[in-house]
């Protein structure tokens, strides 16, 4: 026997799946990479900037997401949104 698949049956099968945070092990958003990267000099890993941090002297560095070396770096005056490769000078102890 035949079945014929109304239209609504084939919507559902061919519409995008939402998640919600009501489904058990969903995640709504997975994190995007930010436009500021850098390589970092201690793991040689692409990393992303999540924040500018500022020492004492006033040097501006950026924590690797990889192994979590402190990384000097050039600040360039772009936000965190505009795409680039920021320059590193070298690690902070």
């Amino acid at each position: 026997m035949e079945c014929e698949r109304t239209d609504r049956q084939l919507w559902r099968e061919n519409a995008p799946l939402r998640l919600t945070g009501k489904t058990r092990g969903a995640s709504i958003a997975n994190r995007m990479p930010g436009g500021q990267q850098f390589i970092c000099k201690k793991c040689k890993a692409l990393s992303n900037v999540q924040s500018y941090e500022r020492t004492r002297e006033g040097t501006y560095f950026c924590v690797c997401e990889h192994c979590g070396a402190k990384n000097q770096v050039v600040r360039t005056g772009a936000s965190l949104s505009q795409p680039g490769l920021l320059p590193v000078n070298g690690l902070i102890q």
